[in-house]
């Protein structure tokens, strides 16, 4: 996109500066049930939207300083594109994941009417409650009739005092559920308290994007948390193209398909059998454990092991953007993993394949990361994507982006903690009467003359 601030742009790690403030990733676990396929219009390249449907989305991050001075926004879509549309030294990579977040309005609001129709609730339970009480303490007053009823007046009078105290528990119990109600309804106040003080902050209605890239180095020889993303990413993709694309007719072809197959599989044809069989063979072990689940979990990618090529980096590269699809709103903080992610070379042609319907994607060769990638959907070395060793080696992009100057910012996982009471910040002490200041004031002035 062109403008102001136009994004994707091209990076050079070697001049960046440092950012004061940092981002926290706290997801949650990711399951493709929850996921839908948004269509993107004049897209470039290999590119999936998969959008969360609940309204929590997918987890949240926290951009800034400390607990009282930050911004939240919430995980709504997940944008695969093959090959990346920002670029490193004028080279792109095979796979940019990027998780778009918004202001955290939209989740507050509905956590709102949630804790809202929960207090209406409460305060209907409450005034039945109170009708029944108030019944039963004028049945206490109705007259005895003479004590027609009971043997003798102490019958009458325990009974009575029975009574009178069942009557008191029920009133404490009434004490109790009314604050209750009470303290939902100042949960409330606060919810909008707060509300109405990120509608001041000047980041507020940001968008925030964290971006991960994703190399092939030749020496991966184990399986590590990117790779399983990545088979998380493509399994998912199977599941949903299918399920925007396919008609019935489609399903009916695909079962008989798969019905022929199981027939050739059973009647072997001489020596080509025994060929295919083993090559099966090879397959299934090959390929054995590699199946990801419906969930994946992005906190796998923590830094935990000694190997950080299949763990998300602890910094960023951060600058403000924009989108980069028309109108290219200026609006966009964007947040770049400082280090690429390891995944296998047959993995990412495998999503490349399934995302555009490329055979000569799907069709995986052994020597996928070498010279030349059996794939011709423009993420080829000669299209200037760096698939593994030294980036030298593999030639610049043809349309070279603008350069950007960008900062670093650290990146972790987890939430601003929230500090402890006793201690003395700025916001508590603010909080403190005139008094308290003056007199502490006043202490250090007679200790410092002493």
């Amino acid at each position: 996109s062109t403008g102001l601030r136009p994004s994707p742009v091209n990076l050079v790690p070697h001049e960046a500066r440092t950012w004061s403030s940092s981002i926290r990733l706290h997801y949650d676990a990711w399951n493709r049930s929850h996921l839908k396929v948004e269509d993107e219009e004049a897209s470039t390249g290999i590119v999936l939207n998969l959008a969360f449907e609940n309204p929590e989305g997918g987890g949240s991050v926290q951009v800034g300083e400390s607990f009282s001075d930050l911004d939240e926004y919430v995980l709504r879509k997940l944008r695969v594109v093959m090959p990346s549309e920002h670029t490193f030294l004028d080279r792109r990579m095979p796979l940019e994941v990027q998780l778009w977040h918004e202001p955290v309005m939209r989740r507050d609001l509905h956590k709102l009417a949630v804790d809202r129709q929960e207090a209406i609730q409460m305060l209907e339970r409450l005034h039945a409650q109170i009708l029944a009480w108030h019944s039963e303490m004028k049945h206490l007053e109705a007259p005895s009739g003479a004590n027609t009823s009971f043997p003798n007046r102490q019958t009458e009078q325990d009974w009575a005092n029975f009574a009178r105290e069942r009557s008191v528990e029920d009133g404490e119990a009434l004490l109790k559920a009314a604050e209750k109600v009470q303290k939902k309804i100042e949960l409330i106040d606060e919810q909008v308290l707060s509300m109405n003080q990120r509608l001041d902050r000047p980041d507020f209605a940001r968008v925030v994007v964290l971006s991960a890239f994703f190399l092939a180095p030749h020496e991966l020889d184990s399986l590590l948390p990117a790779g399983q993303f990545v088979q998380w990413l493509k399994d998912t993709a199977v599941v949903k193209v299918k399920e925007t694309k396919a008609s019935p007719l489609e399903e009916k072809q695909h079962a008989v398909h798969t019905k022929e197959e199981k027939r050739n599989e059973e009647k072997p044809n001489g020596w080509r059998a025994v060929l295919e069989g083993e090559k099966r063979k090879s397959t299934s072990r090959r390929l054995e454990g590699r199946k990801s689940s419906e969930v994946f979990s992005f906190d796998s990618l923590e830094p935990k092991t000694k190997d950080l090529r299949g763990s998300l980096s602890a910094a960023a590269f951060t600058y403000q953007g924009s989108f980069t699809r028309p109108p290219c709103t200026p609006l966009v903080r964007w947040f770049l993993a400082s280090e690429p992610l390891a995944a296998d070379s047959q993995d990412l042609l495998g999503l490349a394949g399934v995302l555009s319907s490329d055979p000569a994607c799907a069709s995986l060769g052994e020597d996928s990361a070498g010279s030349s990638v059996p794939c011709s959907s423009g993420i080829n070395p000669s299209d200037g994507v760096w698939w593994s060793g030294p980036v030298q080696a593999t030639p610049e992009v043809g349309k070279k982006l603008l350069t950007r100057t960008v900062a670093t910012a650290s990146m972790s996982f987890g939430e601003f903690s929230k500090p402890k009471d006793t201690q003395l910040d700025s916001e508590l002490v603010s909080q403190l009467p005139w008094i308290y200041i003056q007199a502490a004031c006043g202490v250090l002035l007679i200790c410092s003359i002493a």
